[in-house]
């Protein structure tokens, strides 16, 4: 196992960091999930204590990094470009909300790098998949996980919507974005849920995708005159911090149970 005084210093700074992850991460999935709003303050404080404990670490580990300060300085450039490429959709491009980059931002200060990466080059006992785990970035491994909940979600678009997709007269292209990406429901179907926004209503409306920033509320009012049994195509508005959360969660639970073999 490895020496004693790195895990004297990574143990205590692992189970903080997963704690503060775990609580904040959690509010936030409830909060997307529920009203798909998180308030930019609850974000301060796990920030915050990331930089503490990176600092920390640091500071009491210097000599670990020395050793392989070309794989640290990788992942951290990793992280930071996924940062910055988030940070790019969010306020450039308007394509996520503002929760989607703090999220991620939290994430990059509590885990900027495997501090695993010390231990996992002493020890070459560790199976390839193990070392694979511990040589990529932290934040790329969560968007991973994340990705594969979104690949579990377009399967179940899929099923849900392959009974209905030979009524829509779409190009054949359009069919296949809908059956994977959208719902196809009736209009009362439509009326009974929450945070959905119509992407094709015949002779109404085709369009790809909607503004994060629209009121689905005032969707409904606008569609209450359509026949109730008339097919249409909504697109969910995905709670991202929910599912980001979910990939987070994964991540923390397989990581602290790597901890104990630092000893």
């Amino acid at each position: 196992m490895c020496a004693s005084m790195y895990c004297n210093i990574l143990q205590p700074i692992e189970i903080i960091n997963a704690i503060v992850a775990v609580v904040v991460f959690a509010i936030a999935a409830f909060l997307d999930w529920r009203y798909r709003e998180i308030p930019v303050k609850l974000w301060i404080p796990p920030i915050l204590i990331g930089f503490a404990t990176d600092i920390t670490y640091y500071i009491a580990y210097a000599s670990a990094l020395n050793m392989i300060i070309n794989l640290v300085i990788l992942q951290i450039l990793l992280s930071t470009l996924i940062v910055i490429i988030v940070g790019i959709i969010v306020f450039v491009l308007k394509l996520m909300g503002g929760a989607d980059f703090f999220a991620t931002l939290t994430l990059y200060v509590l885990y900027p790098f495997n501090r695993f990466l010390p231990y996992i080059n002493a020890y070459a006992y560790f199976s390839k998949i193990a070392y694979l785990f511990f040589i990529l970035p932290p934040l790329l491994h969560i968007l991973i996980i994340y990705s594969l909940t979104l690949v579990l979600l377009m399967i179940l678009n899929f099923v849900s919507n392959v009974r209905y997709i030979s009524l829509l007269k779409l190009p054949k292209t359009k069919k296949t974005l809908v059956l994977l990406f959208y719902r196809v429901m009736t209009v009362e179907d439509y009326m009974s849920k929450k945070f959905y926004y119509p992407i094709y209503i015949p002779g109404l409306i085709d369009r790809l995708s909607f503004n994060i920033y629209e009121d689905d509320e005032e969707w409904k009012k606008k569609l209450q005159t359509l026949p109730k049994d008339m097919i249409i195509v909504a697109s969910w508005g995905l709670p991202m911090i929910t599912f980001f959360s979910i990939a987070l969660f994964v991540y923390v639970a397989v990581y602290m149970m790597l901890m104990p073999y630092c000893a």
